[in-house]
């Protein structure tokens, strides 16, 4: 019998998740059961995270360099504090400079970025490896 490889893992386990699935809601009868719900929530659950593991396994986050778009060494010191979780209030105490220094700077970094405001920066930093 052929090992398992860390690679064939979430694939695996999606399949194995989606037959249990059907098996379960075929034994039950309906999909109305009472349980159905629950267990439908456990399986999407372990679904997603499986399909988490095989992008996290199957290759790299490509890379968002924020000095190719303009932003300068304080924009990009400002925007990295703020994509590992600072507030602008946090980052000007740490920075030594005013709150209006900081909101300021980001309204740059959003305008030089072509992105409406830190929603959009989340969205970009939790797409791409940002340096």
């Amino acid at each position: 019998m052929n090992q398992l490889t860390a690679k064939e893992f979430p694939s695996i386990t999606k399949v194995a998740f989606a037959v249990l699935s059907v098996a379960v809601l075929g034994a039950e009868g309906e999909f109305s059961h009472p349980h159905a719900g629950a267990v439908m929530l456990v399986l999407a659950s372990a679904w997603l995270l499986a399909d988490a593991l095989s992008c996290r396994r199957g290759r790299r986050r490509e890379v968002f360099n924020l000095a190719k778009h303009g932003l300068t060494p304080r924009e990009i010191d400002f925007t990295r504090q703020l994509l590992a979780g600072k507030s602008q209030k946090e980052i000007a105490i740490d920075c030594k400079v005013e709150d209006s220094t900081v909101r300021d700077a980001m309204s740059h970094v959003y305008k030089k970025l072509g992105i409406a405001g830190s929603r959009q920066l989340f969205e970009i930093g939790a797409t791409y490896d940002v340096v």
